[in-house]
């Protein structure tokens, strides 16, 4: 190998990683800064290092975010194969408080990329997350909901990402005064109180369905009891076996399976 491949850039290189293993982002931003790269692949790769090193220096208070997201920007322009400046610049982007640039940046990822996925999940958890207390707007959870749509897969995690549109749906509706809109749709559900509320039911026992423990599973049903408002004869009574919360006439308990036998006849005795 010539000398010069030897150079001092392997050095700092290794110095710099190993400061990040240590928690010392800043020293490993310092020396990633000062390495003398000059192979262009090699300087692509250093500038992605100079922009994580950046990040995580950030979140202590030593870095401007600001340039973190354009190092980030750099890598993720000049080679968008790089995926993980992508999902940087998106991350960096939402600490910065831009939801849409955030968006922007996990939209470049194709759908061939193996990362393709992984970015539509994350464009999903942007797109309704909270941002310094200001909430989402429905078009945001609009455009997470088109996302979810093309994650396949885990059931699960597609459970969880419906779950968490519209729960910042029902801060809308119900904290914020949003405007219903019955003709609208989100997730599978009308944009109303009512139809949100059916909505996070039906998520909250899915993901019970696939809860490891029957305690997460107890806990996840119960989640998913409170009574819509254009319901109010619904009652809630307990399951003797687990002592999860069921509604009253249900044939058997969703955390546990027991059977609860059928409801009474009307008109029977007690």
């Amino acid at each position: 190998m010539p000398a010069e491949d030897l150079g001092d850039w392997r050095v700092d290189w290794w110095l710099a990683v190993l400061a990040l293993a240590q928690n010392a982002p800043g020293r490993a931003l310092e020396l990633f800064q000062g390495s003398d790269v000059r192979a262009p692949w090699r300087a692509l790769r250093l500038a992605l290092a100079v922009a994580v090193a950046g990040e995580l220096a950030g979140r202590q208070g030593g870095a401007d975010l600001g340039v973190v997201a354009r190092d980030y920007e750099i890598v993720a322009t000049t080679d968008p194969s790089y995926a993980s400046a992508s999902f940087g610049l998106s991350r960096v982007r939402l600490a910065l408080g831009d939801r849409i640039g955030a968006g922007e940046a996990l939209r470049r990822i194709p759908a061939a990329s193996s990362a393709y996925a992984a970015a539509q999940i994350a464009l999903c958890r942007a797109m309704c997350a909270g941002l310094d207390s200001r909430p989402p707007a429905f078009d945001d959870l609009r455009a997470g909901a088109a996302a979810l749509a093309g994650v396949r897969g885990d059931p699960e995690q597609r459970a969880a990402l419906r779950r968490d549109l519209l729960i910042a749906a029902l801060d809308l509706l119900e904290r914020d005064g949003a405007k219903a809109d019955p003709s609208g749709q989100l997730a599978g559900v009308a944009l109303t109180v009512d139809g949100v509320r059916a909505g996070l039911d039906e998520s909250f026992r899915e993901l019970a369905r696939h809860a490891p423990s029957s305690e997460q599973r107890i806990s996840l049903v119960d989640q998913a009891k409170p009574v819509p408002t254009a319901q109010p004869h619904v009652i809630l009574t307990t399951c003797p076996a687990c002592e999860a919360s069921v509604r009253e006439g249900d044939l058997f308990c969703e955390a546990c399976g027991h059977a609860l036998g059928p409801p009474p006849a009307e008109g029977s005795a007690p």
